[in-house]
């Protein structure tokens, strides 16, 4: 239930300065030696400064334990939880930890391609139009996939709607990639995130016959 707390606890780890302090702190006495070599004063003000870097660490670490009560504010996610997250994130881990930031639960997930399918854009009236268009990319991928026989890869095969015609979704799959390369620049965003609720209700109404 932890697997996506602690896969960010090491990303962060990997990323941040605390890798870089950890391969640089057996150098120290030698480059404070070096300083001394220089001038003594030197060597005394490094030792200075490295004392006040740990004074200032250990006061941060402090106030951060008492504010939380030496707990994390953020309960661990479920085991399903972070399923979701990563099949939203089409088995991406750094995709996941985006979703998971989002607050991304199970149900709205699941329950997102037959809400499109009703016209029903709630869900992702407030999301930046980029996330808007990734999903319907990811609606139409599965339901091709679907279409073809193949497994689902972004939502759970038993949630997706009938899929429609293949000479439908071919089309929508490309006019998503056209969207694409204006995505981040709409004309009209309202207008854009309005043409998209429609056409998508227009494309699963598409059944095959």
């Amino acid at each position: 239930s932890r697997a996506f707390g602690d896969l960010t606890e090491m990303r962060q780890f990997m990323t941040g300065n605390g890798i870089f302090a950890f391969f640089d702190a057996p150098w120290a006495p030698i480059y404070i030696g070096v300083l001394f070599m220089l001038h003594p004063w030197l060597g005394v003000m490094a030792i200075g400064f490295a004392l006040i870097q740990a004074a200032l660490a250990w006061l941060v670490d402090e106030v951060t334990a008492a504010q939380t009560g030496g707990k994390s504010a953020t309960p661990a996610p479920t085991q399903a939880q972070a399923a979701v997250w990563l099949q939203a994130a089409g088995g991406r881990p750094d995709d996941a930890l985006t979703w998971a930031a989002s607050g991304l639960n199970a149900q709205t997930w699941s329950g997102l391609p037959k809400a499109l399918a009703r016209g029903d854009w709630s869900v992702l009236s407030d999301w930046p139009a980029a996330q808007q268009l990734a999903v319907l990319q990811k609606l139409c991928h599965d339901l091709m996939a679907h279409a073809c026989g193949a497994p689902a890869r972004f939502f759970p095969a038993a949630e997706l709607p009938t899929a429609p015609r293949w000479t439908a979704l071919a089309a929508w799959s490309r006019e998503l990639m056209q969207a694409a390369r204006s995505v981040e620049h709409p004309y009209n965003a309202g207008l854009m995130q309005e043409a998209w609720a429609a056409r998508t209700r227009q494309v699963l109404a598409a059944r095959t016959p």
